[in-house]
C-alpha cells in the first residue's frame, strides 16, 4: 500500500534478525528515515518510521528473512483508517442520535399531581378527550389554550398548570374547595358534640347547657341549646361556649415479630433500552447473575430502565415490648395530628398479646379537648 506524500502517519516497528544493525543500514541505504532506535536485546530493535516507507521496509525484511511487526501507530491517517473500519458503528451511532432527537419531539408520558379529592384518572380522561395523549408531538400542544379550556370545562378545578420536562407532560391541578360553613354571630344556633366523649366541664356565655360534668355524650348531641330565659318566657340566641371532654381513641394492629424477610444487599444491575415497533432495543444489557432479586421497570421516558436489585433473606426475632412501644408512638402521632394544639393526652392504655409469630397491640388514648361545634337551626 502506497499513499505517497499524503501518508504522513508514524509507525513504531519492531524487527528481529541475526544482525539488526545490518537491516538498519539497508534502510538508510534506501533513504528510509529511521528514528528513535532502541535495542531490546541482541537480536531485537524498536524504531519509528514514516507510514509511507512501510511497504518498502516490509519488502526489505522479506528478502532478508527479518521478522517485522508493528507496535503502535499515530497520526491523522490512522484515525481515518479507524473511522473507515468502524463506519457501520459510527453510522449506527448517528442513526441512534437521530432517532433519539426525533423521539424527543414527542410526549411519551403524562404525570398528574392533584389534591387527594381530585382523581388523576378524571384529569387524564379529560386530556385524552382533547387529543392529548402519549405519542403526540410537543408542537401540537398549546399550553395556554389547554389551561384555559380545562378551567372552563371543569368546575371543581381552581388552577391548572402544564409544562414539559424532557418527554414528560407534567400537570399540576388544584381542587376548588368550598369555604367552610360559618355561622354568623346574629344567626340562631345550638352547640353540639363534635365527637363522642365524657364531659369534664362546660363554659357557656350564651345559651342553655343541656348536660353536666360527668355525662356521656354522643356525636351530634345538643350540649348547649340556642335559647335563654325562664320556662315559658324563652327566646332563641346564638349559642356560645366551650365543652371540655374526655375523648377516647382506639387503635389496633397485628405485627409480625418472628420470621424472615427479604432485604436489598446494595448490589444492582441496570439495563437501558428503547422500544421501536413493540420490540426492545437494548443500549446497555448486563447478565443477571443474582439468584434472588427484585425487578423494577421504569417506563416514564423514551429510554426505559430495567433495574435488578439483589435480595437476601433476613431472619428476625424482635422484642415484643420494643415493637409495642414503637406502635404506640405511631398511633399517638396519628391521633394528635388531626386535633388542634389545645388538645392534650391525659391517659393511655396499652394491651399486647403474642400469638405465635405475631404481636397484637391495642391502644386506647384518652384526650382532653373542646368538642363544641356550632350547628345552625333551620
Amino acid at each position: 500500500m502506497s499513499l505517497g506524500k499524503y501518508a504522513n502517519g508514524v509507525v513504531e516497528i519492531k524487527i528481529q534478525a541475526i544482525a539488526p544493525e545490518r537491516i538498519i543500514n539497508l534502510f538508510w541505504k534506501n533513504k528510509i528515515k529511521v528514528r528513535k532506535i532502541t535495542r531490546i536485546d541482541i537480536s531485537t530493535m524498536v524504531m519509528e518510521i514514516d507510514w509511507k516507507d512501510y511497504d518498502e521496509i516490509k519488502e526489505i525484511c522479506r528478502k532478508t528473512d527479518t521478522k517485522l511487526s508493528i507496535s503502535r501507530r499515530r497520526g491523522a491517517l490512522f484515525y481515518l483508517f479507524l473511522i473507515k473500519k468502524n463506519l457501520s458503528l459510527l453510522g449506527g451511532a448517528v442513526f441512534f442520535l437521530g432517532v433519539m432527537l426525533f423521539l424527543s419531539t414527542f410526549i411519551w408520558s403524562i404525570e398528574i399531581e392533584s389534591d387527594k379529592y381530585l382523581s388523576p384518572y378524571e384529569i387524564r380522561q379529560k386530556l385524552y378527550s382533547y387529543g392529548i395523549k402519549p405519542g403526540i408531538s410537543k408542537r401540537k400542544v398549546d399550553f395556554r389554550a389547554l389551561e384555559d379550556r380545562m378551567l372552563k370545562d371543569t368546575d371543581n378545578i381552581m388552577y391548572f398548570r402544564a409544562r414539559i420536562e424532557g418527554s414528560t407532560l407534567k400537570i399540576a391541578v388544584g381542587e376548588r374547595v368550598p369555604p367552610p360553613e360559618i355561622v354568623e354571630e346574629n344567626e340562631i344556633c345550638d352547640i353540639v358534640a363534635g365527637m363522642d366523649g365524657q364531659v369534664i366541664e362546660i363554659f357557656s356565655t350564651a345559651g342553655t347547657p343541656m348536660v353536666e360534668a360527668g355525662d356521656i355524650v354522643k356525636k351530634g348531641q345538643v350540649i348547649i341549646k340556642g335559647e335563654q330565659g325562664k320556662e315559658g318566657a324563652t327566646y332563641p340566641v346564638h349559642a356560645k361556649g366551650k365543652v371540655i371532654a374526655k375523648t377516647f381513641h382506639e387503635h389496633e394492629k397485628e405485627i409480625q415479630i418472628k420470621g424472615q424477610r427479604s432485604e436489598k444487599t446494595g448490589n444492582k444491575i441496570t439495563n437501558l433500552y428503547i422500544e421501536l415497533l413493540g420490540k426492545k432495543i437494548y443500549l446497555k444489557k448486563s447478565l443477571n447473575k443474582f439468584t434472588n432479586y427484585d425487578k423494577i421497570l421504569d417506563n416514564k421516558g423514551h429510554i426505559k430502565y430495567e433495574i435488578y436489585n439483589e435480595m437476601k433473606t433476613i431472619y428476625f426475632d424482635l422484642n415484643p415490648q420494643e415493637v409495642a412501644d414503637e406502635a404506640c408512638q405511631e398511633f399517638l402521632k396519628k391521633t394528635m395530628e388531626s386535633f388542634d394544639k389545645s388538645a392534650k393526652l391525659i391517659d393511655k392504655t396499652v394491651e399486647k398479646e403474642v400469638k405465635g409469630e405475631k404481636l397484637k397491640v391495642r391502644v386506647v388514648f384518652v384526650v382532653e379537648m373542646d368538642i363544641a361545634t356550632q350547628e345552625a337551626l333551620e
